[in-house]
């Protein structure tokens, strides 16, 4: 008991020191995404009809609905990001618990608050809210198929990665990768074929239904099937998304986070030998997820995007440093004892002071807080405000996710469809002609021009050269180091 209370006592205080950081230290990015699209929702704009969004819905609904507890979109955002970082600390130290003991746990909780800030948790994004259920699959999914819950626990896990696949497509990875493991698990346990057809069947029942509610939910509150269909699904497929913005990771981002996984394959491997099954299910099941989840990093590399893929990536490790710290079979002998203690020591010391420097600058920073995509904003907020009053409303162009919350900070709601018009791969005739009519129809009378973003002039000069037509410029502002041009309709 007194282990269990010692346990508790370190992981709590993890949890809070890594809370504390995330919420008045550690540089953020908090873009439009989870600031201004739930508060465009709450205020009538249709997800997919009036809001181009190529993600999948989870992760606005989620936060418009947390909306009607408060007005401030970035308190909010802040306070969704430390909570899910708390939930991910403890659920870690529960996964790893239940896997090698107290020690087990909280290693793998302590790997989690050394890493998060190099895996990109200061980003509140789609893969922010997949992490927690991809720990909730690995505590759920069956260890063993003489489990007599086997068949309730996979509708459950099913059900589990059906909504992952609403928070971010990219899930189906994670669906594929459990169906594999179904299969290796069925030829590991000798199963006859029959068995593992309908125990991955029930998983995929379990899938499509959080998938159907949602269509029935979206349908019936005025969606259309083609919008959803065309945004989730045929968007992705004819956006030239992979050519346009694919990026491979550099020399100081493999630098940076390989040492995380040093221990992956050890620990998988000697868990091979392992006589528990349990211990074998589940560790074999994290490998699988590992890769799966990070199936997020195609076909743009950012470290944010392993997100997902970090508490199984705590678990494992966690779990291979509990095991060299403990007492070692007789065919190991003291000298094997006494090196795998001393190579789970200088792992851990190096994990300490590459993940602890993140949080020893951030804490010794005089300077202030940066949140990106969201404090560079107000002081051109001010100015336009300045020059305009308080109650014009602007048109963003061209729009992405380094500006767009200057429309929330303004107190303003984009006329006609919102997209991000400065990305190319958004470009797609069908989505300026939409734009194009949007603006004649309902044309705003105030335009932010920022020229040369994104070369929006190569990609769309149709929306360029209507704009320059119909509006003039007024007055030029310097911001952030360029010049922002102030058009007014003629």
């Amino acid at each position: 008991m007194r282990r269990t209370l010692f346990s508790l006592a370190v992981v709590s205080l993890t949890a809070w020191i890594q809370g504390w950081a995330y919420y008045s230290h550690l540089p953020l990015s908090l873009g439009p995404r989870v600031i201004l699209q739930p508060w465009m929702m709450l205020r009538g704009r249709l997800l997919y009809r009036d809001i181009g969004d190529e993600h999948a819905p989870l992760m606005y609904l989620i936060l418009a609905l947390l909306r009607q507890f408060t007005q401030n979109g970035l308190l909010l955002a802040q306070y969704v990001l430390v909570s899910l970082l708390t939930i991910n600390v403890l659920l870690v130290f529960w996964v790893g618990k239940s896997l090698g003991g107290n020690t087990a746990g909280v290693l793998s909780a302590l790997f989690f608050g050394l890493w998060s800030p190099l895996f990109g948790y200061g980003k509140l994004w789609h893969e922010t809210f997949l992490a927690p259920l991809y720990l909730l699959l690995v505590i759920q999914y069956p260890s063993w198929p003489g489990n007599s819950r086997a068949f309730r626990d996979f509708f459950v896990s099913g059900l589990l990665v059906g909504i992952a696949l609403l928070i971010k497509q990219h899930a189906l990875a994670v669906l594929i990768g459990v169906l594999c493991w179904e299969w290796i698990a069925g030829r590991w346990f000798s199963l006859p074929p029959s068995e593992t057809i309908r125990r991955s069947a029930v998983l995929l029942v379990g899938a499509m239904i959080p998938v159907s509610l949602f269509v029935g939910y979206y349908l019936s509150i005025g969606g259309r099937l083609n919008d959803l269909i065309f945004w989730t699904v045929t968007f992705n497929f004819i956006n030239d998304y992979f050519y346009l913005a694919q990026k491979f990771p550099e020399i100081h981002q493999i630098r940076l986070l390989a040492p995380a996984y040093l221990l992956v394959l050890p620990t998988i491997l000697s868990v091979k030998c392992d006589n528990d099954g349990h211990v074998k299910s589940k560790i074999g099941l994290a490998g699988i997820l590992l890769v799966a989840s990070s199936a997020t990093i195609f076909p743009r590399f950012e470290p944010f995007h392993l997100q997902a893929s970090l508490p199984i990536l705590s678990v494992i490790s966690g779990y291979g440093l509990a095991r060299l710290l403990r007492r070692p079979e007789r065919s190991v002998g003291r000298e094997g004892h006494v090196l795998g203690i001393g190579v789970a020591c200088s792992l851990l010391g190096l994990w300490s002071v590459w993940g602890g420097m993140v949080y020893y600058r951030a804490f010794r920073s005089e300077e202030p807080r940066r949140i990106w995509e969201y404090s560079d904003l107000i002081p051109l907020k001010d100015l336009l405000r300045e020059r305009l009053g308080e109650n014009e409303c602007i048109y963003i162009l061209p729009d992405d996710e380094g500006v767009a919350n200057l429309y929330y900070l303004m107190g303003c709601v984009p006329p006609g469809l919102w997209v991000p018009t400065s990305y190319p791969w958004f470009s797609l005739d069908l989505i300026r002609q939409r734009v194009l009519q949007d603006l004649a129809n309902t044309p705003p009378k105030w335009v932010v021009y920022f020229p040369g973003r994104w070369e929006i002039e190569r990609h769309s000069p149709d929306i360029i050269a209507f704009v320059r037509d119909r509006y003039r410029p007024v007055d030029p502002i310097t911001w952030d180091g360029q010049v922002v041009h102030l058009l007014r309709l003629r």
